[in-house]
């Protein structure tokens, strides 16, 4: 499901980027524009600070509406809406006029300037780089296909994304190639198919995440239970320990806190 996701949530995103700013809108200098191969995104370091309360504030709408329209009954849902937010307002750097707009409040952020969002998701790549936390975004580009320099150069420096050769087709396996890189083979893919003939750039995003329990579970103390699924009961493994954490429960769900060692 979560693969499925990725792959529609980008889809929807480079739809978006293809469209044209209405004439009102059209930027009154020529922009200059480039062919590229292939240029290895960078990120210059940072200090960690807070990010942008109305960033996080927005992000964090984002991420609860994607979750209720995206939610079905007895289907398990896993989204990111940290991967979901950098890769749509790296489409968003891209698109103009109305556009851009309608992405705006998409993603919960009307209200800041380009700059706030640009240097927000700068500093949110910077923190999903540390602590055991990698993140990457790539780009792309049908072959030879003219792309503006500034949002190029926006996308390898304010993102720190990759600039990949498109070849279609050949696209699937190059994409999936590189998710199974970025995640240590535990994304095994993201792009099911191979995308369109029309298609002529495709925004990837991976988060992967390695850490240890504040609390380690004990090897020895793991063992064989029923999980009681929508469908039947299986037979998984379970992790236990005892201690007191933070808990919750209502009528729909229950929920605990465990701490990653920082």
């Amino acid at each position: 499901m979560l693969r499925k996701l990725i792959a529609m949530v980008f889809a929807a995103a480079l739809l978006l980027t293809g469209c044209a700013a209405p004439a009102g809108n059209a930027p009154s200098a020529r922009p200059a524009f480039v062919r590229l191969v292939s240029r290895d995104g960078k990120l210059t370091e940072q200090t960690i600070a807070p990010l942008d309360g109305n960033f996080v504030s927005g992000m964090g709408s984002f991420g609860l509406s994607a979750a209720s329209r995206l939610y079905k009954e007895d289907e398990n849902l896993a989204l990111s809406p940290v991967s979901i937010t950098l890769a749509l307002c790296m489409a968003r750097a891209g698109a103009q006029g109305e556009t851009k707009e309608e992405m705006t409040k998409a993603l919960g952020l009307s209200g800041l300037t380009d700059e706030q969002i640009t240097a927000a998701c700068k500093s949110l790549m910077w923190r999903a780089n540390t602590g055991g936390m990698a993140a990457a975004n790539a780009l792309w580009l049908l072959r030879d296909y003219a792309s503006r320099e500034e949002y190029i150069k926006t996308c390898t420096e304010e993102y720190m994304a990759d600039i990949k050769p498109l070849a279609n087709p050949g696209a699937m396996k190059a994409v999936n190639a590189w998710a199974r890189e970025k995640t240590h083979g535990k994304i095994d893919s993201i792009l099911p198919e191979e995308p369109n003939a029309e298609t002529r750039m495709i925004i990837t995003n991976a988060l992967y995440y390695l850490g240890d329990w504040e609390r380690p579970f004990e090897a020895n103390n793991t063992y064989d239970q029923e999980f009681f699924a929508p469908a039947a009961a299986v037979t998984v493994p379970f992790m236990h320990s005892s201690w007191y954490v933070p808990y919750y429960e209502n009528d729909q769900f229950s929920m605990i806190t465990l701490k990653f060692k920082a």
